[in-house]
């Protein structure tokens, strides 16, 4: 697929009516953490188990959350999520954030700029709700999609620090 192609990717919002297509993206999607990292991520077997018709429904449902699809010829080939609300914090100021929860394209149309798509919505949809910030989340190991966000403007702003017990 050639990125001039890239403009023929339509960025809707998530209908029940795509559930497998979608569901098949988040499992990949979790198939590819679960080998990054086991001991962190549920298994693509539990994942499957909860990722199922009633809560994705449910998340369409909620006036706070978005769900954005992908669509080439007529195939999704990737989604976003989030949500928006308040920034609930005692030592924070108050603002109005929105969260991408997960952002998944289909292998076969990686690099032609179909997560920069779904992501630019899914700011757009944030601001159009008020959203001051955006913030998400991404794993050491996953180097692409930090070098991404990066380019889209995303910069460190803290660290989460663990310990093992």
């Amino acid at each position: 697929m050639q990125t001039s192609e890239a403009s023929q990717i339509i960025i809707s919002t998530a209908q029940m009516t795509n559930f497998r297509q979608i569901k098949a993206l988040y499992l990949a999607s979790d198939e590819y953490h679960f080998q990054q990292s086991p001991d962190e991520f549920k298994s693509p077997a539990q994942m499957s188990e909860q990722r199922d018709e009633t809560g994705f429904e449910q998340l369409l449902a909620d006036k706070n959350y978005l769900v954005l699809s992908a669509t080439y010829q007529q195939k999704i080939i990737g989604i976003v999520a989030g949500n928006v609300g308040d920034q609930q914090s005692f030592i924070l100021r108050q603002k109005i954030v929105g969260h991408i929860d997960e952002v998944a394209v289909d292998p076969s149309y990686r690099g032609i700029g179909c997560a920069k798509k779904l992501i630019s919505a899914i700011e757009q949809q944030f601001i159009e709700r008020g959203a001051q910030e955006i913030s998400l989340n991404v794993y050491e190991f996953n180097a692409d999609a930090r070098a991404l966000y990066q380019q889209m403007g995303y910069r460190d702003k803290s660290f989460k620090l663990v310990k093992d017990l």
